[in-house]
């Protein structure tokens, strides 16, 4: 599977393809490779939106108390 994206970041810089002439960065992955990228990036999503969640429920308790 080819997978292309218009900017990597390298050494926590971002590069953008535009930049050195090109219109997208190209790589090859295998399919237990990308597989295992969308698990992660569900798990990170569910995980953020649970934290997101509790800060809520917490910023409900203190507006409650505070009333």
């Amino acid at each position: 599977m080819r997978i292309c994206r218009p900017f990597i970041t390298v050494k926590g810089r971002r590069i953008d393809a535009k930049s050195v002439g090109k219109k997208a960065f190209c790589w090859e992955v295998t399919e237990e490779e990308h597989k295992a990228y969308l698990e992660k990036k569900a798990k990170e999503k569910k995980e953020t939106k649970a934290k997101e969640t509790s800060e809520d429920k917490d910023k409900d308790k203190n507006t409650d108390t505070e009333k």
